[in-house]
């Protein structure tokens, strides 16, 4: 269309000098200025579930989630085929605003029929400047991606942004990016799809592996869709709520249910989170038990932060009774160092979770130790598991049932401690001193990610990711010599 009119007011300005006007009288008055049509931009690509038409495309301008009438938008047509025209001043938009498609009752999946229920699908921004070659395909795959990007966002209680704060803010622009970046690597791990097929037409590439996902991923979508409401009821203060139909899940029984259906239910609060795992049923209607309940509050406790968990969980299969439990911790970052202790508290056990009993904070005969730090560009962390039968169990005597201890105690007694452990990845460690430990580099300074992870077991495990964000996975006993994993 751009080449079109670029012709025609090319073909004007030319007439112009034989006639008063594009498609003048002909007379012999001087032409008066001619003024160029104004310029639009096309930006296109298709509706992917099977190609979807009767969808509405549109560009969310002001990064608010919502279709708001200033915002351009589209109708998809046959074969999914959609064309959003931009006005110039907007045009910059594509670069920094998400595309979303509400897909109505009524319109036409070509693989399915009749769409019966109502879902949406999204692309995020791809925060990249706009190209002629550039195809915004959006499918179940994208609107994952735009998920986990938000959901992320929402973490550091940070809202949608518009197109111009985008433009106008650096710093947010690269933080927003970075989110991009990890989501697609965690969509493609949790997948096993190389990145490129996040946004690719997969029917037209006849990808049936990847068109299975994708009507997997649509049949959950419709449900969250829907769940979306009583979710929003429940919790009206929510800054976020992201809701997620997949299946199977390592977290119930190790993943010994592949083809069960679960829906997870993530909640940013003002004061802290919220999620829940649940078993459904195969059509997604009813719920089968609950299998993971989290409910997390924090706030600032000092100069760093204290957070306290309640959670309910049965993870040993379908027969198995629920723990109940309840946690305290408290971080602190200094000069670059995280430190985190987190104080466990056992609840017992319970049939059912109206029958858990996890709002005290009884001692748990466990203790852990978290700490982050970063060196020449690699991200390092370690955790420590101590229990009775340890003597850093015993240490901090005064750093329990903290929750109105923030004037008494001081960081710098924690930090001390702290300093004793051999958090450092390359530092040898006396196991003697621990139940569990372990650690983790991850290295983003050469391109693709290389993370690697070593255990008290003894057990090292290296992925090593490739341009298409697939990774490569080794195991090792020594750090040194690497080979397949068993």
């Amino acid at each position: 269309m751009i080449k079109d009119r670029k012709k025609l007011y090319l073909a004007c300005i030319i007439a112009s000098s034989l006639l008063s006007g594009c498609g003048g009288s002909g007379t012999t008055e001087s032409p008066g200025p001619v003024t160029p049509p104004p310029v639009a931009t096309n930006i296109g690509g298709k509706v992917i579930d099977g190609y979807v038409s009767g969808a509405t495309v549109w560009l969310d301008i002001n990064g608010n989630g919502v279709f708001d009438e200033s915002e351009p938008k589209t109708i998809s047509e046959a074969g999914g085929e959609y064309n959003l025209e931009l006005p110039e001043e907007l045009k910059e938009c594509i670069s920094y605003s998400n595309l979303y498609v509400d897909v109505p009752v009524g319109a036409l999946d070509e693989d399915t029929g009749p769409v019966t229920e109502a879902y949406q699908m999204m692309l995020p921004a791809r925060l990249s400047p706009l190209t002629d070659e550039a195809i915004f395909n959006i499918s179940p795959l994208t609107t994952v991606l735009a998920d986990v990007v938000k959901a992320d966002l929402a973490k550091e209680n940070s809202n949608a942004a518009s197109c111009n704060a985008l433009k106008e803010n650096t710093e947010l622009r690269n933080s927003i990016q970075a989110k991009l970046d990890e989501a697609i690597r965690n969509v493609v791990a949790h997948y096993n799809i190389a990145a490129d097929t996040i946004f690719a037409d997969f029917i037209h590439a006849e990808d049936d592996a990847t068109k299975q996902l994708a009507l997997n991923i649509v049949k959950g979508l419709k449900a969250s869709y829907v769940f979306m409401a009583t979710a929003k009821a429940k919790y009206p203060d929510a800054s976020y709520i992201r809701v997620e139909y997949f299946q199977g899940s390592e977290t119930d029984n190790q993943g010994a249910y592949p083809d069960a259906w679960y829906r997870q239910t993530a909640v940013w609060l003002p004061d802290g989170f919220a999620s829940e795992l649940v078993k459904m049923s195969d059509d997604l209607s009813q719920e089968v038990r609950p299998i993971y309940l989290r409910k997390e509050s924090e706030k600032t406790w000092g100069t760093g932060k204290l957070s306290i968990t309640h959670d309910i969980a049965s993870q040993g299969g379908d027969d198995s009774p629920y723990t109940c439990s309840s946690s305290e911790a408290v971080s602190v970052i200094k000069d670059g160092v995280s430190y985190k202790l987190d104080n466990g508290s056992s609840g017992g056990q319970a049939d059912t979770v109206e029958d858990c009993v996890n709002d005290g904070l009884v001692r748990d005969p466990r203790r852990y130790f978290y700490v982050g730090y970063k060196a020449q560009s690699i991200d390092y962390d370690a955790r420590f598991d101590v229990g009775e039968a340890q003597s850093d169990y015993y240490a901090l005597p005064d750093w329990t049932q903290l929750e109105d201890k923030a004037q008494p105690l001081d960081f710098s007694e924690l930090i001390a401690h702290f300093e004793t452990l051999e958090y450092k990845f390359d530092t040898a460690v006396d196991n003697s001193r621990y139940e569990a430990w372990s650690k983790r580099s991850t290295d983003d300074s050469h391109g693709n990610r290389i993370q690697i992870d070593k255990y008290s077991t003894g057990q090292w495990e290296r992925l090593s990711y490739h341009d298409d964000g697939t990774y490569l996975k080794e195991c090792s006993q020594d750090g040194v010599a690497w080979g397949t994993c068993s």
